[in-house]
């Protein structure tokens, strides 16, 4: 998680859901900081958090504390579950040395539900934001992104729409990961589900 206190808002590393280039644009070039090896309820050493079973960056259960300590709000984006499930997978095969099947990497449900980060979202009148209309919801939602500008976003990484097109993305797997995930579908808009 990325906090800027002065600007209000605490953002939320949803996995695979334009994480990095996100937080690379706003520790670079909107001040915030990284805040939750801290404070997570876990071992900062191995930057692990037990409560969420997730990587530090990834972490919500210390949003509460912070958010109503701090006056501040949390933002995440989201992402289509079938992309975002295949991008996991992608992910882990090539850094991870992840050798099971699609099918086994859905149903270990690697990567946490998106509706944790949503709820949090919610919970503190927070802003969620969806990958395929990212800048266009960004500068909707996000004071800051106004005030600050979206242009120092990196062309190079910039989200980019991914596709449904992939040989593992069948009939089955996408029934597959709406299963497992069913419960990242209740928020998302309708051109997604």
């Amino acid at each position: 998680m990325l906090m800027n206190f002065e600007l209000g808002w605490a953002w939320l590393h949803n996995p695979k859901a334009a994480g990095i280039s996100v937080s690379t644009w706003l520790n670079s070039y909107m001040g915030f900081e990284p805040i939750v090896p801290l404070v997570c309820e876990g071992d900062p050493k191995s930057l692990w958090c037990y409560r969420c079973s997730t990587l530090s960056r990834h972490c919500w259960c210390v949003v509460d504390k912070l958010c109503d300590s701090y006056a501040i709000k949390p933002f995440c984006v989201v992402r289509d579950p079938v992309l975002r499930t295949l991008s996991g997978y992608l992910y882990y095969l090539e850094t991870q040395s992840y050798t099971k099947s699609f099918e086994s990497f859905v149903t270990e449900l690697i990567l946490p539900a998106q509706a944790n980060y949503v709820e949090v979202c919610l919970q503190h009148d927070g802003a969620i934001l969806h990958l395929d209309n990212l800048e266009n919801e960004a500068h909707e939602h996000l004071d800051f992104v106004t005030r600050l500008g979206w242009n120092h976003f990196p062309e190079s990484t910039r989200p980019h729409k991914a596709s449904l097109t992939h040989p593992w993305i069948t009939t089955e797997t996408i029934a597959l990961v709406q299963h497992y995930y069913s419960v990242d579908y209740g928020y998302l808009p309708e051109y997604i589900k």
